[in-house]
């Protein structure tokens, strides 16, 4: 197959998380969306992995992108541009 090349400036940063315990959609598939993003260019931020977690949102995870967002739309609304650039 063709495979295109997004311009980074049409995707808003992006923060993916992933419980180290998920066993419903695997750590594995995760970090290959990350990569596979990252591809494309699309501005992946943030990949973490959460441990002790299924698939589930943690209590770290809502602050990791709390503060995530609260850092780009800030950036975004003091500058009329994305965070990433």
């Amino acid at each position: 197959g063709t495979t295109t090349t997004t311009n980074p400036t049409q995707w808003p940063p992006t923060f993916l998380a992933h419980g180290a315990d998920d066993d419903f959609i695997l750590p594995e598939w995760g970090q290959s969306t990350a990569e596979r993003l990252g591809q494309q260019n699309v501005p992946v931020e943030r990949f973490r992995v959460y441990p002790e977690t299924h698939h589930e949102m943690a209590r770290t995870e809502l602050s990791d992108l709390m503060e995530f967002l609260d850092q780009s739309l800030n950036v975004e609304a003091a500058t009329g541009a994305p965070a990433n650039e």
